[in-house]
């Protein structure tokens, strides 16, 4: 049920990527009075109501110069005609529903500031739908930062340890517990520097993943790199050692 203050109003669903935000903008569309599309500002057009997907100028590619000249064009593209995009789509009236929003994704504020600036400054009613957790992981590593020392993520201090993976292994994992996850990072540590508390145990189609049972310490992390999402939403790795 729809309470008479929130009719004709205008909404966007701020959110991350495994979020079940799919589900609830399919959702609120089928609402008689509610028209609610998907990522306007996705660089792929395969959305929820395609009619309204921003005009991108060119094809994102996986990476190299072409990804980062499509990322420039694009950030000038948005920065020039991405509030007039959202102008045009609040105005439209399809099937005379009265409520109309979209998804706009956390990773989409950085890249088309001037949409994000337009909707704060005119008080755009805003549903913030989060990963379970995200919160509390974000805190975890924030503390790492400022003590130097890792005490483990909510499921490792639930298991009692914390969950590595091996070179060969970290892949797989990406696609099964973080697909399609922006702001990730991936992280090389050297096992040999923890000893017995390094245990290689059975998990998953019962391979021997390695756990720690201890609390880790940043200094023991020999380099990191950020996890970027290619066209197909699966994460880009770099180069890895067995």
């Amino acid at each position: 049920m729809i309470k008479s203050n929130l009719m004709n109003s205008h909404f966007f669903i701020l959110t991350a990527p495994r979020s079940g935000s799919t589900v609830l903008t399919r959702t609120l569309d089928q609402h008689p009075e509610i028209f609610c599309a998907g990522e306007l500002f996705h660089p792929g057009d395969e959305i929820y109501h395609a009619e309204w997907h921003f005009p991108f100028w060119g094809t994102k590619k996986k990476k190299g110069i072409s990804r980062k000249f499509f990322s420039i064009t694009n950030y000038v593209n948005g920065y020039l005609f991405a509030v007039n995009h959202i102008k045009r789509f609040y105005a439209a009236r399809e099937q005379n529903k009265k409520i109309r929003g979209f998804k706009l994704m956390i990773a989409h504020v950085k890249d088309f500031p001037t949409v994000w600036n337009y909707m704060r400054q005119n008080n755009f009613k805003v549903i913030i739908l989060t990963r379970r957790n995200t919160f509390r992981e974000a805190l975890s590593s924030f503390r790492a930062r400022q003590t130097g020392v890792f005490h483990g993520a909510g499921i490792d201090i639930k298991d009692g340890f914390i969950h590595f993976s091996t070179a060969d292994q970290v892949k797989q994992t990406a696609a099964l517990h973080f697909a399609g996850q922006t702001g990730l990072v991936l992280v090389a540590i050297d096992g040999r520097n923890f000893g017995d508390r390094l245990v290689f145990e059975p998990s998953r189609g019962g391979a021997l993943f390695p756990h720690l049972y201890a609390d880790l310490p940043l200094s023991a992390v020999l380099w990191e790199a950020p996890l970027s999402l290619d066209d197909a939403g699966l994460h880009i790795f770099p180069e890895l050692a067995p």
